[in-house]
């Protein structure tokens, strides 16, 4: 299967590179941001494993390398947004948020890309309403990926240790795991059955992780787990729910 993210990659760095040298009246955050944005971003060593991963058929190096994908474009598209607004040149300003959708729509369409490997390899022809589980495993490590991140800093490290919520999320990882799997095998009722004990487990460690911190005096701490369980929640009650509805439409139909 061949790809060429990297290529799209470096035709949207290289139209915003030719926005930025005729930027009109750049101001201090401009400039600062446009030094920010010269130092590599880590996108084209990943985007090259990315391509060479899809021309082998790895789909597990492609979810891999997107997780890292992620850990890149979340701080570049925080700071894309923040200097929209200081930026007085219309042109340029047109760039940067050029820049900051075709980011988002580069993740976006590797995902659907293992989507389409993950079908071609289970046999699938055409698409296959109720397999998306790609988009369910990338979006669930990336939330404990993020949580992961924001728990590093020392002091919040050693609250963390005394609380363990990095722990609680396992049970739900390993349902979701064996979902993708049997997505993968087109095993519907295996799938049904596996995301039916990941929501289960998922929201155990909701819970959980609201009781480890009812008490808690440290704010960061507090917000950072709190965002990590508002995106578990969001991700059960929106999209698994009606992945299941599509399951259940499936088997039943």
């Amino acid at each position: 299967m061949k790809t060429k993210f990297l290529a799209d990659w470096e035709t949207l760095k290289k139209d915003f590179d030719t926005a930025a040298k005729v930027a009109q009246n750049p101001n201090a955050q401009t400039i600062a941001f446009l030094a920010l944005m010269a130092k590599p971003t880590g996108f084209t060593p990943i985007l090259k494993e990315i391509d060479a991963a899809f021309g082998k058929e790895h789909r597990k190096t492609v979810n891999e390398q997107l997780l890292k994908f992620y850990g890149k474009r979340e701080p570049i598209s925080t700071l894309l947004a923040k200097i929209i607004p200081h930026i007085d040149d219309d042109k340029f300003q047109t760039a940067v948020m050029n820049l900051m959708t075709g980011i988002k729509d580069l993740e976006k369409a590797v995902q659907l890309k293992m989507k389409e490997l993950q079908d071609d390899k289970a046999g699938v022809k055409g698409a296959s309403d109720w397999n998306l589980a790609v988009m369910f495993e990338v979006d669930l490590k990336k939330n404990i990926d993020v949580l992961t991140k924001d728990l590093k800093p020392a002091a919040l490290a050693a609250i963390e240790k005394k609380k363990g919520v990095l722990k609680l999320p396992a049970a739900a990882v390993k349902h979701m795991d064996a979902y993708s799997k049997a997505a993968a095998r087109l095993k519907a009722d295996e799938a049904f059955d596996s995301l039916k004990q990941f929501v289960k487990e998922a929201d155990k460690c909701a819970d959980a992780c609201e009781a480890a911190i009812k008490k808690e005096a440290d704010d960061d701490y507090k917000k950072a787990v709190q965002r990590f369980v508002n995106d578990l929640r969001t991700l059960c009650s929106a999209r698994v729910t009606d992945q299941m509805k599509k399951l259940d439409a499936h088997l039943n139909g």
